[in-house]
This record gives structure tokens, sequence and C-alpha cells, in this order.
């Protein structure tokens, strides 16, 4: 009997076959849990903040730790990458520094969380209307 195309590959996938017992290809077979192969919050908040430091109020929030902590923030609450980037990116974090920071001062991100419960409904506003992101399925923040 002829072996079959790919035996060499995975020769206990097919001796099984040749027994009738059917089985996954060792590649399509799915992962347990996907969150094993998903970077951290942590991480994703850095490499996040990392990726948005050129935006223009990053500066106001004295350094990366700073501007991660608030990335961190923002993907604990539920928002996506994109929707994250884009309020990191947006005049909000500029109005959150004129409004709960000081002129002489860098804004901390527990500032920064005030101002946003403060201001959820006109940063929702913005995150549909700038960039089409549906905010129903994102859970208001605690005031």
């Amino acid at each position: 009997m002829a072996k079959p195309a790919g035996w060499r590959r995975e020769p206990a996938r097919h001796a099984l076959a040749a027994k009738g017992v059917r089985t996954k290809r060792a590649g399509s077979a799915n992962p347990i849990s996907k969150s094993m192969d998903a970077p951290s919050l942590h991480s994703q908040a850095w490499i996040l903040a990392r990726r948005t430091q050129d935006a223009y109020s990053f500066g106001m929030y004295y350094d990366l730790e700073g501007w991660a902590d608030i990335s961190e923030y923002l993907l604990g609450l539920g928002f996506s990458e994109r929707a994250t980037e884009g309020i990191l990116r947006s005049k909000h974090m500029r109005w959150a520094y004129d409004t709960e920071g000081k002129t002489d001062e860098y804004l901390t991100p527990t500032q920064f969380k005030k101002y946003f419960k403060k201001n959820w409904e006109k940063i929702s506003v913005m995150l549909h209307q700038d960039l089409e992101i549906d905010v129903d399925e994102i859970p208001l923040p605690e005031p």
C-alpha cells in the first residue's frame, strides 16, 4: 500500500487515519485560549503609548509612563486600540490639560481620569462622529 502524501510531516496523524480515526491537521488546531497569545493589557498599553508619543498633547503629560497609564486606563475600560489611539490624539487631551491641569505643571493620569469622567458624553460624540466607533457597547466610566 502506498503511503499518503504528507505522511513524513505527520506520521502519527496518518497512522490514526489508517485505523479510521479522524484527526485535524496540526496547523489547523485551535489554541486552547486566544488570550495566551494576546499581549497583556499593560504591554498593549505601552505599545500604544509609544506609537502615539508624537501626539500634540504628549508633552503635557510629563513622560511616557504617564501616557501609558492613560492608555492602560482607556483599554481597561473596554476601548479598542483604535478608539484609544483616537482619544490620545484628540483635542480632549489638550482640553483635559487646560481644564484639570495647572499652567506650570504636567497633567497626571488621575487628573485625566477626572476630566474623562466629567466629559464622557463629549468624548463619545467625538468617537462616533470623527472615528465612526460605536460607543454603545463601551461601559460608561464610573462617576
